[in-house]
């Protein structure tokens, strides 16, 4: 009975050691090609160039956002192994279950991070090119409008994050139904028909970039 306990936790503890040397060689695999990607795609420009590197470094904090993201991909890996861990190699059903509801929901948690990711890149790119649109029009634009429409661009995603990750949904629902309708109003009586000769430039402008 007792050479049978020592075999069993014996074999449990190596197949233990070895899924967690797996686990270790895996994360640093991803950790590796991570950087790689995001180094790659300009993530740390994007960040700078959409302005909320400098937004939160204003209030006294120096994010890295290269590192976070990476951080929250590993994070997932590791929820992942221990997942497996107790549910093969230490039977614990109730410690395998609530990390396979933490592996499930972190579906979510990718998601939301992509609607991030592809809000700071569409910020990245669409200010390069409305700069230089505004450039050669020789248009001035007050700061106060540029930092108006960031802002509810930035609500808006923030209320889309929260919503995919299952958070208050109805009051998500309802608050972004209500900063949509605001945002479309604020920017029509802002632009006003006065400017529909220069929107007809710009978009023409944008539809030659692509062409190219």
């Amino acid at each position: 009975m007792i050479f049978e306990i020592l075999e069993n936790f014996l074999y449990q503890s190596l197949w233990g050691v070895f899924l967690i040397l797996v686990a270790i060689l895996v994360i640093k695999f991803v950790e590796k090609i991570s950087f790689q990607f995001f180094e790659k795609i300009k993530l740390k420009s994007a960040f700078k160039l959409s302005g909320l590197e400098g937004a939160f470094f204003s209030v006294g904090l120096k994010l890295d956002i290269q590192k976070i993201v990476v951080e929250i991909i590993k994070l997932f890996f590791i929820l992942f192994f221990l997942m497996v861990m107790f549910e093969k190699i230490f039977p614990l059903q109730k410690v395998s279950d609530f990390f396979e509801f933490l592996v499930k929901y972190y579906l979510n948690v990718f998601l939301a991070l992509l609607i991030f990711l592809g809000v700071l890149y569409f910020f990245a790119f669409s200010k390069k090119i409305v700069l230089i649109s505004l450039e050669k029009e020789k248009i001035s634009v007050s700061p106060i409008f540029g930092k108006g429409i960031t802002f509810f661009v930035w609500v808006l995603t923030i209320l889309a994050i929260l919503y995919q990750l299952n958070i208050l949904k109805d009051l998500i629902l309802i608050l972004f139904s209500g900063f949509v309708a605001l945002a479309v109003i604020s920017l029509g009586i802002a632009f006003g028909l006065g400017g529909k000769e220069i929107a007809q430039k710009f978009l023409q402008e944008i539809q030659e970039k692509f062409k190219k």
